[in-house]
């Protein structure tokens, strides 16, 4: 209810506030799949295309767009809005963005073209995104994928921010929980 004041009164003065405050509805509208979730979708798409907001935040706003045509059944259209959420977070190098695009382009895409769903070379010594690798392996069952994802995390590792450290403490215990070892899954957490 909030929010939705919120963009009513921001609509008045269209700017990058009100982009992402439209962003911002639309994404839980989309989750929802709510009957506003398209238009929603498209305008805040729109609106931040025409007011050229920065790059992080039209690559959201591309994901959304694309959560929502996942929503709807429309594959290789979600495909072509997740391709460009990654393009633009890689260009404002916001992992995270860039992570959360892949992963929604593999799901997009791996009914229908397998080879598409892996990740591209040239992401490879990203190590957020190696995590992401371990989460998505360990909830499939893909142990030495997992295994293999967490081997890699030298300089995340050696991060001492909290973000970085319970990231990879959850994707740990994923894989312990997947290898079966509840104990080890209990002192990841």
């Amino acid at each position: 209810m909030q929010l939705t004041a919120a963009v009513t009164v921001l609509r008045a003065d269209l700017d990058a506030d009100t982009v992402r405050a439209l962003g911002e509805l639309a994404a839980p509208e989309v989750h929802a799949g709510s009957a506003d979730a398209d238009a929603l979708s498209a305008e805040a798409l729109a609106l931040g295309q025409d007011l050229a907001v920065d790059e992080a935040t039209l690559a959201g706003l591309f994901d959304t767009r694309g959560l929502f045509h996942s929503s709807a059944g429309r594959n290789p259209q979600a495909a072509v809005y997740h391709q460009a959420s990654a393009r633009l977070a890689g260009q404002a190098g916001d992992p995270v963005r860039l992570g959360r695009a892949l992963l929604n382009l593999s799901d997009a895409v791996i009914g229908t073209d397998p080879a598409a769903d892996a990740d591209a070379d040239s992401l490879a010594d990203i190590e957020v995104l190696a995590c992401y690798r371990a989460w998505a392996a360990a909830l499939r069952g893909d142990t030495l994928a997992a295994q293999a994802a967490l081997a890699g995390l030298g300089d995340l590792r050696a991060s001492e921010a909290p973000q970085d450290q319970a990231f990879i403490a959850v994707a740990e215990a994923f894989t312990a929980a997947a290898l079966g070892q509840p104990t080890r899954f209990l002192i990841c957490l």
